[in-house]
C-alpha cells in the first residue's frame, strides 16, 4: 500500500454553473441531461439514473465537459457524497454543486476509479473534507479541497476486494429495506382483513 495525492493521479473540474449556461427563450438551445442532487439520495456508491435524478434542460453553448463512464462525482455541499458513473451515459452533465473526478489513463492499472468513490465516503475522508469546508450557512467545498486528499492506495487485487464487499453489503441493505417494506405492506393487509370481520 502506498500513500497518492489525489491530485497527481486525477483531473479535477468543478459541474458547468447552469444558470449561464442555460439558453434563454429565444435562443436555440441544445437538450441536455443535468445530473441533480437527488442522484446522491440511494445508498449506493453506484449511480443509478431515474427520472427523479435527472433534469432536462435547454443550454445555449455545446462546450460544456460531458460525465463519461468511470467519473467519480462528489458534492461540493455537506454530505460530501461520492457515486462512480459504471457506464456510459448520454448527454449528461453536472452542476456547479457537484464536481467530477476522472482517473487519468495512465494510472488506470494502479487505481480503479470505483475504489476511489468507495475512498472518498469513507469516515476518515468525510471528516477532512469537513474540517476544510467553509460556509455558515450552507458548507460547502472546492475542487482544491478534493484535489488535496491523500489516498491510502493497496494494490488492485485489495481494490477489487474491497468493491465486491461494498457490493455485497449494499445488496443487503437493498435486500432488507425491501423485506421491510414488503412486510409493511403484508401486515397493513394483514389488519384490513381482521378489522372488516370485527362488528362493532
Amino acid at each position: 500500500m502506498h500513500k497518492i495525492i489525489l491530485k497527481d493521479i486525477a483531473n479535477i473540474r468543478v459541474g458547468a454553473s447552469v444558470s449561464r449556461a442555460l439558453a434563454k427563450r429565444y435562443e436555440k438551445g441544445y437538450k441536455i441531461n443535468l445530473i441533480n442532487l437527488k442522484a446522491f439520495d440511494n445508498k449506493s456508491v453506484k449511480y443509478i439514473q431515474n427520472e427523479k435524478n435527472i433534469d432536462i434542460i435547454q443550454i445555449k453553448q455545446k462546450n460544456i465537459d460531458m460525465i463519461q463512464a468511470n467519473d467519480i462525482i462528489i458534492r461540493l455541499r455537506e454530505p460530501f457524497n461520492s457515486l462512480i458513473i459504471e457506464e456510459n451515459i448520454d448527454n449528461c452533465i453536472i452542476s456547479s454543486l457537484t464536481a467530477y473526478i476522472r482517473i487519468k489513463s495512465e494510472f488506470h492499472n494502479i487505481c480503479l476509479p470505483h475504489f476511489i468513490a468507495i475512498y472518498l465516503n469513507d469516515k476518515k475522508v468525510q471528516k477532512y473534507l469537513k474540517k476544510k469546508s467553509r460556509g455558515t450557512g450552507i458548507i460547502s467545498i472546492g475542487a482544491f479541497d478534493i484535489a488535496n486528499i491523500e489516498i491510502e492506495l493497496p494494490d488492485i487485487e485489495k481494490q477489487k476486494e474491497i468493491i465486491e464487499i461494498n457490493s455485497l453489503f449494499e445488496r443487503d441493505i437493498f435486500i432488507q429495506e425491501r423485506l421491510f417494506e414488503l412486510k409493511q405492506i403484508f401486515y397493513k393487509e394483514a389488519m384490513n382483513k381482521i378489522l372488516k370481520r370485527i362488528k362493532y
